[in-house]
């Protein structure tokens, strides 16, 4: 599906979207509140695609068009569905991390040649991504939730997600040298990375060497009461659809008989 079609259908969705809004924030005018934040933006002439239009939920109003706009009880619904949100969020995390680390495992030991090896960090670019959208979830549904309950003690359970805190259990995050000389060895060799893609790097965590001996994994696998295990289906899915698009990369790949 190309770009112009996925836009195509997340509008329709939206419009589907505004006529419900209509039904439960009686006397609200998206469009109109749209007009005013692109008059007070930096560039109101700057073309705003679908993906970027705002949907104006609860948490997205100021607190007087909150009383003003949303009845009774539509606050704390989506107060309900963000929580859930932000509580899943970091499972999902998890599970696409310990996907990653399965990958990278199995590429080192079964993956050889130039051509295999794209195609294995294909499929770590996808892997990549479900990280990157499981933890944009994560970030957006806590700061719903900061706007619509404010400051308190949930957030000793959801806390703020930094991204040195997006990593495995077998990673730890580069220390400032390493990137130095990582961003040092690609500037010779004319490589352009962007620097949210450069922040996002870790390292294979080795034997502590002296003076780690305090290295800790992220908080993000102390939470959560659901324990994923190897037995768990969605765990067996993920490494089986993982195992299938690797051994299509590698050497191991069956040749037709004659």
């Amino acid at each position: 599906m190309s770009l112009v079609e996925r836009r195509t259908t997340l509008l329709k969705c939206i419009q589907r979207f505004r006529e419900i809004q209509q039904v439960y924030m009686p006397g609200f005018d998206p469009k109109g509140s749209a007009h005013l934040e692109r008059l007070a933006s930096d560039d109101p002439s700057h073309c705003v695609h679908v993906e970027d239009c705002k949907l104006y939920m609860p948490s997205g109003l100021s607190a007087q068009d909150r009383r003003k706009y949303c009845p009774a009880g539509l606050a704390a619904m989506e107060d309900r569905l963000r929580h859930t949100e932000a509580t899943d969020s970091p499972e999902n995390l998890r599970h696409h991390l310990r996907t990653r680390s399965f990958t990278n495992r199995f590429k080192l030991a079964n993956v050889t040649g130039q051509i295999h090896n794209t195609r294995a960090r294909e499929t770590q670019h996808q892997i990549d991504d479900k990280v990157r959208a499981a933890e944009l979830r994560y970030r957006r549904a806590r700061s719903a939730l900061l706007i619509l309950r404010g400051n308190g003690p949930w957030e000793e359970c959801l806390r703020v997600l930094e991204q040195s805190d997006v990593r495995a259990l077998n990673e730890r995050e580069l220390t400032e040298q390493e990137k130095e000389d990582i961003r040092w060895v690609r500037e010779r060799i004319g490589v352009v990375v962007d620097e949210d893609d450069a922040n996002t790097e870790r390292a294979a965590a080795t034997v502590a060497a002296v003076g780690e001996g305090q290295r800790r994994p992220s908080w993000i696998w102390f939470t959560g009461n659901v324990h994923e295990d190897m037995d768990d289906p969605l765990t067996r899915a993920g490494e089986y659809n993982v195992l299938f698009l690797l051994f299509l990369s590698t050497d191991n790949i069956l040749q037709p008989c004659g």
